[in-house]
């Protein structure tokens, strides 16, 4: 599956979190753009990519909501409609 080998290409499972980041709980490696779209990945140059450490539920969380909106804005995999600028609403974390 696509998605499988986007996230893999930037968070191999042979990466692990520092140390500061395993005692904060934060051992999931998020990737953006999104592993489930078409410019996630190795597609686009590294300076264009983003990687950081996350807990389990936060990864958890963020998925579902990524999912959600995609659904509704009804993007499929291709990443059509374009990807707009700036963080979705839906997942914006609250303050």
């Amino acid at each position: 599956m696509q998605k499988t080998k986007n996230r893999q290409g930037v968070c191999p499972r042979s990466r692990t979190a520092a140390p500061g980041m395993r005692k904060a709980g934060r051992t999931y490696c998020d990737e953006y753009p999104f592993a489930s779209t078409y410019q996630g990945g190795t597609k686009l140059p590294a300076p264009q990519r983003e990687t950081t450490w996350v807990s389990p539920n936060e990864n958890n969380t963020q998925g579902a909501r990524i999912t959600n909106w995609r659904r509704a804005e009804r993007n499929g995999p291709t990443g059509a409609p374009p990807a707009r600028t700036g963080v979705p609403s839906a997942l914006r974390t609250p303050p």
